[in-house]
């Protein structure tokens, strides 16, 4: 469209979403001309007023960097995770080794008490009998 911008053509230039050109057409702040095209109608914008859009609608850094901030941001978050994860096991580890310890004099010190099994236990009238 040599007359104008389409709003995905204005949306791709200003480096905005296209939804906030048609806020911006709908409140007045952009102006732009509606063309009839089959079943219904669409908006020219005039590569002129592109100005018009306010500063607040544009962004400040172009999406490539937004991303690569984005995708270095995710990097760090990875990495301390990971750190973490690393700590965890070998808190994991250090608590297992202390487990297996604990059973082991368990096992010891269960081994020390002499069971009922060693010295059974007679009922009172074997005794009284003298059996």
């Amino acid at each position: 469209m040599s007359n104008g911008w389409s709003i995905a053509e204005a949306a791709a230039a200003l480096g905005v979403s296209e939804k906030t050109i048609r806020r911006h057409i709908q409140s007045g702040k952009l102006k732009a001309r509606k063309v009839p095209k089959a079943g219904g109608f669409t908006y020219l914008i005039d590569q002129t007023v592109a100005s018009e859009l306010p500063a607040s609608s544009r962004p400040t850094r172009p999406a490539e960097e937004l991303l690569l901030d984005l995708l270095k941001e995710r990097e760090r978050l990875i990495a301390s995770l990971q750190e973490e994860r690393m700590k965890l096991v070998s808190q994991i580890g250090y608590l297992q080794s202390q487990i297996h310890h604990l059973q082991d004099q368990t096992k010891l010190q269960a081994s020390s008490i002499p069971s009922s099994q060693e010295h059974p236990r007679s009922g009172f009238w074997i005794r009284l009998l003298g059996r």
